[in-house]
C-alpha cells in the first residue's frame, strides 16, 4: 500500500466508503422503493437494459449510467483496500504517490499508466 501513513490510509478509506453510502442513499432516494434499485446498486441489472430502461420512467439514464460508473468504481477502491492492493498500480505495480489518491481517491493506475491509457485509441464498447 502506497498511502505513506496509517492515518493517511485511514482517511482516504473513510473518505471512500462515505462517499459510496452518500452516492447509494442519494441513488436509493431518487429511483425510489422500485425492486430493481438494489439490483441497480449492486450491479446485477444494467440501466442500459432496455427493459430495465422501460421500468424507470422520469429517470435520466446518463445521468443514473455516471452515477452507477461512479458507485462502480468506488465499489472497486474498496475492495482493493480490503485485499492490500490499494495504492498500486494495476497495469506496472508502482506506488500510486499519495498526493494522486487525495486528489483522485479511486486511482487505480499510476498517472503515467493514466496518461498511457488515455490516448490510446477506443475500440467502441468492448475495446
Amino acid at each position: 500500500m502506497n498511502p505513506s501513513s496509517l492515518p493517511e490510509l485511514e482517511a482516504l478509506a473513510a473518505r471512500l466508503h462515505r462517499h459510496r453510502a452518500e452516492l447509494a442513499s442519494q441513488l436509493r432516494l431518487r429511483l425510489g422503493p422500485l425492486p430493481l434499485t438494489a439490483q441497480l446498486l449492486d450491479g446485477t441489472i444494467s440501466p442500459d437494459d432496455p427493459a430495465v430502461a422501460r421500468r424507470l420512467p422520469g429517470c435520466d439514464p446518463v445521468r443514473l449510467a455516471e452515477d452507477l460508473a461512479t458507485l462502480r468504481s468506488l465499489d472497486s477502491a474498496c475492495a482493493r483496500l480490503a485485499d492490500g492492493s490499494y495504492g498500486r498500480c494495476q497495469r506496472c505495480g508502482t506506488a500510486i504517490p499519495h498526493e494522486r489518491l487525495r486528489v483522485q481517491p479511486t486511482a487505480h493506475m499510476c498517472l503515467p499508466c493514466q496518461q498511457a491509457h488515455e490516448r490510446r485509441p477506443h475500440r467502441g464498447p468492448r475495446g
